[in-house]
């Protein structure tokens, strides 16, 4: 193995750049032998300080050894096996990795060199990046109060007197340096300061607080790029003996004897010998050996020669070269070696000769090359620097403008940034001033330090927010979750804008950017001429790399830029707990900015281990990935009501314009409960009658039986069900509030558990808020997008029995009239959308919300966690969840399209064939009565008094999912007011209708005994016409457990057929009894591999004794199958496996635990809906 050693003076080199990037003015002047010097005042060696403190303060021990690249690969190789920490949870952050090491006693470095390469984990190269221009010259802005007047001249010779504005504007910089010395420098050589800045500005005309503005202006000679970097080169030095046996690198230098060679430097030829490697490199005869004497070597030379500092030394690839024998002929095999790469950051590496002899007398047929390769250099830029210190005074600070003057026509292309003790700028710009063009040249902001950075227009709600919940918003286009410290302000005179690249990944704290692109970019950036053959090789990235801490970027960018065939934005927020909102100009609809950027797939996002947030808002595609941690992304989620008439209030004022959201939620749905009216401008409370002359007189508390008195626990549970996402709260009654079994609640009472239920519960929290309304009214909005049904919200009162000693008690039951409309039935809230001008009273119309009109095809991969997904709503969308690694935890994924097919813009959309059974006027006979009736041949068991609510409860119960569409599919059953409604899976419309038999019981009914109303047909089927009408739904991506093919759905139990099947297994109960009991929590890839693998002498055993691999032909290489298994008792709730086999043999060899995915709702399958 290749040993990588500690090199004292580049972790020197890094520690002096991280001081004086935190601290310039400290440490501005310090060089290695101040650092060494702290060293030693500490009593410790640079290497120790790297084993103790420097790996986790982001230094590497050489610059052939990254600690945080390593950090990273060795996570990431962690969380692949699916290994925990010493306290059993799984591996999230580097953070966790550290720890580890340092639990073992072991540095990144140290682990590598005793570990890490048998383990397959490779070293990475540090990048270095040239350092930025010490600035010669500072300039401090004054930050001070302005007041009273400023008395000037006018041009007609009179006294004018204006208010002294607030900021600073310092003008014509460059000249008083020129003035003295007669030459012209840089805008590199001036750093800028702002500290302890308050904002004073008020507009004159509105008396509002405005940013202060800090600009300076330099003058045009000083405009001229710096800190640029020359072209660098590599050479690939290949040492072989051409007579060793062949295929194998541990012999191929077994008899060679390199005595030294010799490369040139810029001209400047350097040798490598003996003599610089201490003896190593003529006794090396392995690879290993090899590129650790020719590492020794050159560190020898780079002590001797500073000119060498950009040299480094790192392991090539593999090569072949013929191989021969001893009498000089050609044997048509390959020897095959690895070279040893030597690298210069800026100048020309040449100049390859060598001395290579036989290391024994069996004589060596010596092959030694090299072969240089050009890197790319840097660009030098127009740059300066500014240093931040406690702008904003924790709040929002002013605007920094710094830029050229006369007509120069250029401005400020970069920003070195330092900050400490937090810094919020409302602007960072270096923007147009008179005359000098059209850009904001802005290019490249860079940051280091400490505390927080923040640029933009903090929100009107900042720490007075009404909502549950962590975030805050000031306007519509943010979602009520997104930003605790900034307003999406994007496009205007707030944040960044026009920014290429943010580099933030300096700042040990945390950020908050507002930031937009523009279409002047495209003249600025984009518009170059392709002359690769590759057109993407003059691709311009637009990289915001934010820091390792908790981050919000909110960012916009314009339908022009995203389509053209130059822009890439990748986004990486690092770890830590982040928010990034990504929103752009693509139009709702069919467009070519639209099947541009979908060509192009040019979003990436990326925000590392932590707990994040990401939405992706409208239109296009966007590569989301959120790694390990609890994540929320919306994909899309731009779907709003809105108002097809104005609102106005009693004098004629509009509250609400024509083409406005709907409602008082941003155009999504909103449901009401214990409301006496539905309007939602003016909701009125059910109320006591004795309370008002205008109360409805509907009871505020309400009578709960079935408790006994003696009990020592009385309990009453509220179950809140959305979207087939369940979350449930007891209330608690003390036994000294019961009278003869029953207790009295309140309304109050169940509002506060219904808000528990759903802002208390991990998922219903990110889809609902519940809220208090007028009096005693509840408020449930929603908060993603979608036009609602009644039935994707139900609010049950359920029961747990009280235990008294060894007896149960009744069940406990709810004064009826709780269940009821105006109570808490799911009820819409209304609005008034028929623009007549008035305010609704009679509940004109439901805001039910809508789907959103875009197509949103995102990629989302949430890594591990428990994670919420809310795919696109829009008609044509096809959003891909994307799976890797195992044991990924539960991904919550709502709005999955399974396989009917939608009609997209113009066209009539797919529904499937329906039949409803109506239950409405029946009851079973009251005496005698109870028995069985016949649903499609299932026996439903009714029971003497059943009300027609109750069968059809009943029915549906036992139909959902139990009889299957001519054998294919099993049907769905719902039900809603008596009504139970089959839906049938089959795409031809030729669905066998149902048959309803009265069996052994007895209705009661107006059309006599044995009747139900049964409408066949109610709904045929509609294959959908017109454009996009053949779009499929959401995909489910196992690509990558399927060696990048795409899966195919198969038999739901059976052999399976092919490499890449996909098995889907509905309505998994549990097996067995006592202790060999097996639910659908316990499934995991051990016993699901003895059970497919086994027979019947296990209930797992028998469950999935059905399943047989593929049986190949010898020699074919393994297989993999995904297995998807359904919990029984939570309908849409499935564990995905990855099978593996031999080709050889029908038994499986491994199966693995991808992960929980639940959708709320049992899913149809097919073809499309896997990639």
């Amino acid at each position: 193995m290749a040993t990588i050693n500690f090199d004292s003076q580049f972790y020197l080199e890094q520690k002096l750049a991280q001081l004086q990037k935190q601290d310039s003015a400290e440490y501005g002047d310090w060089t290695t032998e101040n650092v060494q010097q702290a060293f030693d005042d500490a009593g410790l060696t640079a290497e120790q300080h790297y084993e103790m403190y420097g790996y986790i303060e982001g230094l590497s021990p050489n610059i052939e050894f990254d600690s945080t690249e390593y950090l990273k690969d060795k996570l990431a190789q962690l969380q692949e096996s699916g290994a925990t920490q010493a306290n059993g949870e799984a591996y999230e952050t580097i953070a966790d990795v550290a720890n580890a090491f340092q639990a073992a006693g072991l540095s990144p470095l140290e682990h590598y060199n005793q570990y890490g390469q048998d383990e397959g984990l490779t070293a990475t190269p540090v990048t270095v990046n040239p350092p930025p221009p010490r600035p010669d010259y500072t300039i401090d802005f004054d930050s001070s109060e302005k007041d009273g007047t400023v008395v000037t001249v006018d041009d007609s010779g009179n006294l004018q007197l204006t208010q002294e504005d607030q900021g600073d504007l310092v003008k014509h910089v460059g000249k008083a340096q020129y003035d003295e010395t007669g030459s012209y420098n840089t805008t590199a050589d001036y750093q800028f300061t702002l500290s302890n800045q308050l904002n004073y500005g008020v507009d004159d005309t509105t008396g509002e607080t405005v940013p202060d503005l800090y600009q300076a202006t330099f003058l045009s000679p000083l405009m001229v790029e710096s800190g640029g970097q020359d072209q660098g080169s590599v050479l690939d030095l290949r040492f072989a003996d051409r007579l060793a046996p062949a295929d194998d690198t541990t012999e191929t230098l077994n008899n060679t004897q390199i005595n030294y060679f010799e490369f040139t430097v810029n001209g400047t030829k350097y040798q490598i010998n003996d003599e610089v490697t201490d003896g190593a490199l003529s006794q090396a005869r392995d690879y290993p050996e090899l590129l650790q004497a020719i590492q020794a070597g050159v560190a020898s030379l780079k002590a001797a020669n500073p000119d060498l500092s950009g040299l480094s030394v790192r392991q090539g690839n593999t090569f072949s070269v013929d191989q021969y024998d001893e009498a000089d002929n050609l044997t048509g095999e390959q020897v095959k070696g690895i070279s040893v790469v030597l690298s210069l950051q800026e100048g020309e590496l040449g100049g390859f000769t060598a001395n290579v002899s036989s290391a024994d007398e069996g004589g060596v047929d010596s092959y030694a090359r090299a072969f240089n390769e050009i890197t790319d250099g840097v660009d030098g830029m127009i740059q300066t620097s500014l240093a931040l210190d406690n702008v904003g005074y924790g709040s929002q600070g002013g605007s920094v403008n710094l830029a050229g003057e006369s007509n120069t026509n250029v401005g400020i292309e970069k920003f070195v940034v330092t900050t400490k003790n937090g810094a919020w700028l409302t602007e960072l710009s270096s923007s147009d001033t008179d005359n000098n063009g059209e850009y904001n040249h802005l290019k490249v902001v860079e940051v280091t330090g400490s505390s927080y950075f923040r640029v933009g227009q903090q929100s009107a709600t900042w720490g007075h927010s009404t909502t549950a919940g962590e975030y805050f918003t000031a306007n519509g286009q943010t979602a009520n979750w997104v930003s605790p410290f900034v307003a999406d302000e994007t496009g205007g005179n707030q944040g960044l804008n026009d920014v290429q690249d943010l580099d933030l990944t300096g700042v040990s704290g945390s950020s908050a950017i507002n930031a937009a692109i523009s279409d002047a970019v495209i003249d600025r950036d984009l518009n170059l001429v392709d002359v690769n053959g590759d057109p993407a090789d003059d691709n311009v990235v637009y990289e915001y790399d934010l820091t390792g801490g908790d981050d919000v970027l909110n960012l916009n960018v314009s339908a022009n830029v995203l389509e053209h065939e130059d822009f890439e934005l990748e986004i990486d927020t690092g770890t830590g707990n982040d928010v990034v909102h990504f929103s752009n100009g693509l139009a709702d609809g069919a467009s070519s900015a639209l099947v541009n950027q979908q060509l192009n797939d040019n979003v990436s996002i990326e925000t590392g281990a932590g707990n994040d947030r990401v939405w992706s808002e409208g239109a296009g595609n966007a590569n989301i990935s959120t790694g390990v941690g609890d994540d929320l992304v919306l994909a899309d989620n731009s779907g709003a009501q809105l108002l097809t008439g104005d609102i106005t209030d009693a004098e004629g004022n509009v509250i609400a314009a024509t083409g406005s959201a709907a409602g008082l939620n941003e155009g999504r749905a909103q449901f009401v409960f214990n409301n006496a009216t539905t309007n939602i401008r003016d909701l009125e409370s059910n109320s006591d009658a004795d309370l008002s002359d205008g109360a409805n007189g509907n009871a505020q508390s309400f009578t709960v039986g079935g408790f006994a008195a003696n009990a020592s626990s009385n309990t009453f549970s509220i179950a809140v069900n959305f979207m087939g996402y369940e979350a449930t709260t007891d209330i608690n009654i003390a036994t000294s509030n019961i009278n003869g079994g029953n207790a009295t609640i309140t309304a109050l009472q169940i509002n506060q558990a219904i808000k528990e239920a759903i802002n208390g519960d991990d998922v219903l929290k990110e889809l609902l808020l519940a809220k208090d309304g007028n009096g005693n009214s509840l408020i449930v909005d929603s908060k993603i997008d979608g036009a609602m049904e009644l039935s994707d919200l139900n609010i049950e009162f359920t029961s747990t029995n009280v235990v008294n000693g060894t007896s149960t008690e009744t069940a406990i039951t709810l004064a009826a009239q709780a269940d009821t409309d105006g109570y808490y039935e799911t009820q819409f809230a209304t609005d008034d959308l028929n623009g007549d001008g008035t305010v609704a009273t009679d509940g004109s119309e439901d805001l039910t919300g809508a789907d959103s009109g875009a197509e949103s095809d995102n990629v989302i991969n949430v890594g591990a966690g428990t994670d919420e997904i809310v795919l696109g709503t829009g008609a044509v969308s096809n959003d891909t969840v994307e799976f890797t690694g195992y044991n990924n935890g539960v991904n919550t994924i709502v709005n999955f399209t399974d396989g009917v097919v939608e009609g997209g813009s113009g066209s009539t959309a797919a529904t499937p064939e329906q039949q409803t059974i109506d239950f409405t006027g029946v009851t079973v006979a009251a005496t005698g009565g109870g028995g069985d009736i016949t649903v499609g041949g299932v026996n439903v068991t009714v029971a003497d008094g059943d009300n027609a609510a109750t069968i059809a409860g009943k029915v549906q119960a036992a139909v959902n999912g139990a009889i299957t569409d001519n054998a294919t599919q099993p049907v769905t059953a719902t039900v809603n007011n008596n009504v139970v409604t089959i839906e049938y899976d089959t795409d031809d419309g030729n669905a066998a209708q149902i048959a309803l038999a009265d069996g052994t019981a007895t209705f009661d009914n107006a059309g006599g005994v044995g009747d139900a109303s049964v409408t066949d047909n109610a709904q045929a089927y509609n294959a959908g016409g017109g454009a996009n009408a053949g779009n499929d739904g959401d995909i489910l991506d196992f690509t990558s457990y399927l060696g990048g093919d795409a899966g195919t759905v198969t038999t739901a139990v059976g052999a399976y057929a092919n490499d890449g099947d996909v098995s889907v297994i509905s309505d998994f109960n549990t097996v067995g009894t006592g202790d060999n009991a097996v639910s659908f929590d316990d499934l995991s890839g051990s016993n699901m591999l003895a059970a497919l693998n086994g027979d019947n002498s296990t209930p797992l055993g028998t469950a999935f004794s059905g399943f047989s691999a593929v049986n190949g032909a010898a020699g074919d290489g393994a297989t993999d199958y995904i297995l998807m298994v359904e919990n029984g008792a939570n309908d849409g709730e499935y564990k995905a496996f990855h099978l593996t086999s031999n080709a050889e043999s029908t038994d499986f060899s491994s199966v693995q635990l991808i992960g929980t995915l639940d959708f709320g709702a049992e899913q149809t399958f097919d073809a499309t809906n896997f990639a």
